[in-house]
């Protein structure tokens, strides 16, 4: 009996299960424990330089992340063997220069992948480092950001156009803060622009940000921001035919902004009313086709876009799609495509299964208003057949619950204090979304009525050309882009008064 409870015993406690602790996450990126030549070596003739870390590691992006200052023509050339890493410089060294590595995250751990991202190696071919230092902060002119990311160049030689054709003489990136710091640079003075380089060659390419060209002297402080613009786009204007889902709806999208009002499009040789969009990129305009091929010419001064529209109109196969609206004195029905005419009989209005009667809408376009004094909780019903669009086409059977809007006794006055002839775009925001667009030549006061609860700003353009836009700058001409001014970010809450007074600058 002794041996069978000592057995027992046993196989109770293997079968006890303990959860596994997994320990503490490494966090800690790889340490460099051993450089040759040593960091701030003096008088380096070689071109191999070896780290050796505390962890197995690996690259990660190297030929994007890794920055040699100066820079070099070519990529260097990298190894990795166990805890070392051997770059092998293919630029000859240039005399008394003090050169940098910047890790920016191009070496990680093996295992959870920590990236080395503070770390900088120095060393110079000459007696003494250079110790002079340049920083700064970079914005989008476009939207107030910080800009993450950027490149900063500096160039040896004052001229704009080596952005174009050639790399660079030193380079850092800002950082989350938009914060850029340049170290151990010799006494000189430099060209510095900024760009956003998207694809990453150092070079400056269209639809890419830059800013204007800096001279700087390196023994001197300076605490200017700098910002940066879209790329003027000097391509001829072309204007691409989109094709949409929507019957019936016709739309180009250009490659840059309409600077004219002197647009013509005509529909098998019919002059069309066609819109040009706010931000002057695209034009549109609904048309009821009566054949299947549609000939479509846009005229915009003295160019001439042509194309072919297929619409077979006997496989059409849509239904229209319908969407709701309150307003104070009633309701919209909107339909996607152009709206023929409305059948009151399928339409009904209740409300506790008690129905209310509806008079004659107003057509208009793509919608029908009807006038009706609403109350919350009313259930509209729209059956089959209710809505015909301009193909013959009804809509699906649909219902919703209407509410009376919710009124707002928020009101926000803005004063505008202008000094001088410019017209200014005014454009009030909700996070990125336009919420209302006005153009100001002098000093005004704008009253903002029925505001939502939450956070606004307002962005001034001014517009000094008086075409209805903000313009962008240009490197090479030395043009300046419209400045744009923003107010701090301010809450409208509801049944609240706010003013405010903005000193345009």
């Amino acid at each position: 009996m002794k041996y069978v409870y000592l057995l027992i015993l046993l196989l109770y406690g293997c079968a006890s299960v303990q959860v596994l602790d997994g320990g503490i996450k490494d966090v800690t990126p790889p340490i460099v424990l051993k450089v040759i030549p040593d960091s701030a070596s003096t008088n380096i003739t070689t071109s191999i330089f070896t780290f050796t870390f505390d962890e197995y590691i690996k690259t990660n992006k190297l030929n994007d992340l890794l920055i040699i200052s100066p820079s070099q023509r070519l990529n260097p050339s990298v190894t990795i063997k166990g805890k070392k890493v051997t770059i092998k410089l293919l630029d000859s060294l240039l005399d008394n220069t003090t050169y940098t590595f910047q890790f920016n995250g191009s070496i990680a751990d093996i295992n959870e992948t920590n990236p080395l991202t503070d770390y900088r190696y120095i060393f110079t071919t000459g007696d003494i480092i250079d110790t002079l230092k340049h920083s700064g902060v970079v914005k989008n002119i476009t939207t107030n950001e910080l800009c993450n990311n950027c490149n900063v160049h500096l160039y040896k030689q004052l001229d704009d156009s080596l952005i174009l054709k050639s790399k660079p003489d030193y380079l850092v990136k800002t950082n989350e803060a938009g914060k850029f710091s340049f170290t151990n640079l010799p006494n000189s003075t430099f060209n510095q622009i900024v760009l956003k380089d998207k694809n990453k060659n150092l070079l400056l390419d269209k639809e890419e940000f830059v800013s204007l060209s800096n001279t700087v002297t390196t023994t001197k402080t300076y605490t200017d921001t700098t910002y940066i613009f879209p790329t003027k786009n000097t391509d001829k204007l072309k204007a691409v035919f989109t094709k949409t889902r929507t019957p019936g709806y016709i739309l180009f999208k250009m490659n840059k902004h309409v600077l004219t009002d002197n647009i013509q499009l005509l529909i098998d040789n019919e002059t069309q009313v066609s819109t040009l969009t706010t931000q002057r990129d695209s034009i549109y305009t609904n048309y009821i086709p009566s054949k299947d091929s549609t000939d479509i010419q846009l005229i915009i001064d003295t160019d001439t876009f042509t194309s072919l529209y297929i619409l077979p109109l006997k496989n059409l196969k849509h239904k229209p799609k319908i969407t709701y609206n309150t307003t104070d004195t009633g309701f919209y029905i909107t339909s996607n495509t152009l709206i023929k005419s409305i059948n009151l009989q399928y339409i009904t209005l209740s409300i506790d299964s008690i129905l209310i009667p509806l008079g004659t809408p107003i057509l208009k376009g793509k919608t029908a208003f009807f006038k009706t004094n609403l109350v919350d909780n009313q259930k509209l019903v729209l059956k089959p057949k209710a809505v015909i669009d301009v193909f013959d086409k009804t809509n699906r059977l649909d219902s919703t619950k209407l509410f009376k809007p919710k009124a707002s006794t928020s009101l926000l006055t803005v004063s505008f204090n202008i000094s001088n002839t410019n017209n200014y775009i005014i454009e009030l925001k909700s996070d990125k979304k336009l919420v209302r667009r006005s153009v100001l030549i002098k000093t005004s006061t704008i009253n903002y009525k029925n505001l939502t609860t939450g956070n606004y700003y307002i962005k001034i353009i001014s517009d000094t050309n008086n075409n209805g836009i903000w313009d962008t700058g240009d490197l090479l001409s030395k043009k300046e882009p419209e400045s744009i001014q923003f107010s701090t970010k301010f809450n409208i809450r509801e049944n609240w008064d706010k003013e405010l007074i903005i000193n345009v600058l």
